[in-house]
């Protein structure tokens, strides 16, 4: 799902207003103790995000997919 702009952000009985951080959607891929990391496009992403690897490694002990946004706070 696509974000759209809005001028204003609102909380109805109707629906409510979450604060969307942006960042980069990203797919990871836990296979025989190896982490590929993957943009919307399919292009690797490891070399980008090598702690993100590098943690994945240490916790995820099985095959597994994660559907994913990383994102970084500043400041």
């Amino acid at each position: 799902m696509l974000l759209t702009t809005i001028d204003m952000p609102f909380d109805t009985p109707h629906g409510l207003f979450e604060l969307k951080y942006d960042g980069l959607r990203v797919l990871a891929q836990m296979d025989d103790r190896k982490a590929r990391l993957l943009s919307r496009n399919g292009k690797l992403q490891n070399l980008q995000f090598p702690d993100i690897e590098e943690g994945l490694l240490e916790e995820v002990k099985e095959s597994t997919v994660l559907d994913s946004e990383v994102v970084c706070q500043y400041g």
